[in-house]
């Protein structure tokens, strides 16, 4: 299973345990050549939580990491919290 599957499969598995509903994306850019001294890639990763009615913050997002996979971490501890949070205690 590739990085980008693994992902929104945790993202839809934390919008169950959650109720909120998640997306998966970047912000930044590509510029110039690849393989060339000119090559630009300034894309950080993240997954965001949505934020009706109001402009997004840092805190309504998890990540913001270089490679994709790097997410993957993150998105299990999330989903590790959000299974001790739903246990009734």
């Amino acid at each position: 299973m590739d990085t980008e599957t693994r992902i929104r499969r945790c993202i839809a598995r934390l919008h169950v345990l959650t109720g909120i509903v998640f997306t998966y994306g970047y912000l930044g850019d590509v510029s110039g050549i690849p393989g060339t001294p000119a090559f630009r890639d300034s894309r950080s990763y993240f997954v965001f939580a949505a934020h009706p009615g109001r402009v997004g913050t840092d805190k309504d997002r998890m990540g913001g990491v270089k490679d994709p996979a790097d997410l993957l971490p993150i998105l299990q501890g999330a989903l590790a919290l959000a299974v001790v949070q739903s246990v009734a205690r």
